[in-house]
C-alpha cells in the first residue's frame, strides 16, 4: 500500500560536508606525514506527524479475493449468516477508519438489485499508546472486530473478486498538538478471517 511505502521512505545515509581550519591564530608549528583527520558524528532523526481534526491522512490497497465459489442467492445451498473478524496489531501511532469494498473482475463496486452499492464493511483500530514525554510508541496495541454481514451482502459475495481497503489514518490526540513520532520498525498488521453458516433448501 501507499502508507507502507511513505512510511518506508526513511533516508538510509546522509552525508555531511564541512571545512576544517588549520591553525587559525597564525602561529608557529609542524606539520608530521600523514596527515590524519578522525571525525565522528551520530545523529537520530525522528518524523513528526499531526493530523489536523477532521483531516486525516488517506490510504488505500486492492487485495485479490475470488469468491466465486459461495452459492448464489439462486441455488439450494446459501449461506445463512457469516461474521468477518479482523485481527489487528498495531506498532503505530495512529488510529484507522477501515473500509472493506467489494469488487467485480473489473475492480468496479458490485451494484445490487436496487441499483445501489453493495454496502462496504467498516471497523476502526485504535491508535498504539504513545509516550507522553517522547511521542514515540510506548507499546502496540492489539484486537479483534467482529463483523457481522447483512443479508443483502452475503446474497452478492459471490461475485466478488477483489477486496478495496481503504483506510483515514489520525494521530493521537492525547495531547493538545496531536503530535507523534514515527521509527523505522514501527509496524502493522491486519488479517481478515471469516465465518459462515449455510443452509439447504429441501423442496
Amino acid at each position: 500500500s501507499n502508507v507502507e511505502e511513505f512510511l518506508s521512505n526513511l533516508p538510509v545515509e546522509v552525508r555531511f560536508i564541512g571545512k576544517i581550519v588549520v591553525n587559525p591564530d597564525e602561529e608557529d608549528g609542524f606539520i608530521v606525514n600523514p596527515v590524519v583527520f578522525d571525525a565522528r558524528m551520530g545523529i537520530d532523526i525522528p518524523i513528526n506527524l499531526s493530523t489536523a481534526e477532521g483531516n486525516p491522512a488517506l490510504f488505500e490497497d486492492m487485495i485479490s479475493a475470488n469468491l466465486s465459489g459461495l452459492p448464489k442467492p439462486e441455488d439450494d445451498t446459501r449461506i445463512s449468516d457469516a461474521t468477518l473478524y479482523a485481527s489487528y496489531e498495531n506498532g503505530l501511532p495512529f488510529a484507522a477508519g477501515m473500509t472493506l469494498e467489494f469488487l467485480d473482475e473489473n475492480e468496479e463496486l458490485i451494484f445490487t438489485s436496487r441499483g445501489q452499492p453493495l454496502d462496504p464493511v467498516t471497523f476502526r483500530i485504535e491508535a498504539a499508546d504513545v509516550q507522553s514525554a517522547t511521542r514515540f510508541v510506548d507499546r502496540p496495541k492489539n484486537g479483534t472486530l467482529e463483523i457481522r454481514l447483512t443479508g443483502e451482502q452475503l446474497d452478492y459475495l459471490h461475485r466478488t473478486r477483489h477486496i478495496r481497503l481503504a483506510g483515514e489514518l489520525s494521530t493521537s490526540r492525547d495531547d493538545i498538538s496531536g503530535e507523534v513520532k514515527v521509527r523505522a520498525d514501527d509496524f502493522i498488521g491486519i488479517s481478515v478471517n471469516a465465518s459462515f453458516k449455510t443452509s439447504i433448501k429441501v423442496n
